[in-house]
């Protein structure tokens, strides 16, 4: 089922399970999946806290809905048929936009449709207009939280790492993936550092390919 999902999206349904067996209840609900869009580092928790919601008050309107129980809840938990809905839904909008990964962003908008998270969003005012276009803003603030970390790398020549960091980006897979999410393409890149001389994208391209073929004979 998973198959599809970024590790940002699978991180949120961990944090959603980890929470619902803490919390001692038998099924992971919307609820829990909330929660776990606030802790997953992800687009989705940079839009929700810039939109005035915080862990806090997910936890306390649980809390009153969902009271803490005790039961043992032993290895294994499963998805309430309302959890299922959502993670069917946010597969749902990105084959409409015809998205080939479903990331965080499509798992929060799914949750504006569902019991729990839905009533619980509104009680907060968070509406779905504002809540897509703050998912909208985030490439932006991924362009300058990347520029700053990617500067930190080394302080004497801080084009190097934004040079492997533009490999990684053309080489795709899962690290690639993870990026993209946050906005981070080799046009981000570009944009974060537009005084920086890069490598014609052809070369950056062909040490890629050098890089996978040293992992592939190692």
């Amino acid at each position: 089922m998973f198959n599809r999902f970024t590790p940002s999206a699978r991180r949120i349904v961990h944090i959603a399970t980890e929470e619902a067996r803490g919390l001692g209840h038998g099924e992971i609900g919307p609820e829990h999946l909330l929660l776990g869009a606030l802790r997953s580092g992800s687009a989705s928790e940079l839009a929700l806290v810039q939109l005035g919601l915080h862990e806090g008050d997910v936890r306390a309107r649980i809390g009153m809905k969902l009271p803490r129980a005790s039961a043992d809840l032993g290895a294994d938990i499963s998805l309430s048929a309302a959890a299922v809905w959502v993670l069917a839904a946010a597969v749902r909008l990105a084959d409409d936009a015809d998205e080939p990964q479903i990331g965080s962003g499509h798992i929060l908008r799914a949750l504006m449709g569902a019991p729990g998270a839905r009533e619980l969003l509104a009680a907060c005012a968070i509406s779905e207009p504002a809540l897509r276009a703050a998912l909208r803003k985030q490439p932006a603030v991924a362009d300058e939280r990347f520029a700053a970390a990617v500067a930190a790398v080394d302080d004497g020549d801080p084009g190097a790492a934004a040079r492997a960091l533009l490999a990684i980006v053309l080489r795709r897979g899962p690290a690639a993936a993870w990026l993209a999410e946050r906005g981070v393409n080799a046009s981000a890149v570009r944009r974060a550092f537009p005084a920086l001389e890069f490598e014609p994208e052809r070369s950056a391209r062909a040490a890629a390919r050098d890089a996978s073929a040293r992992d592939a004979s190692a």
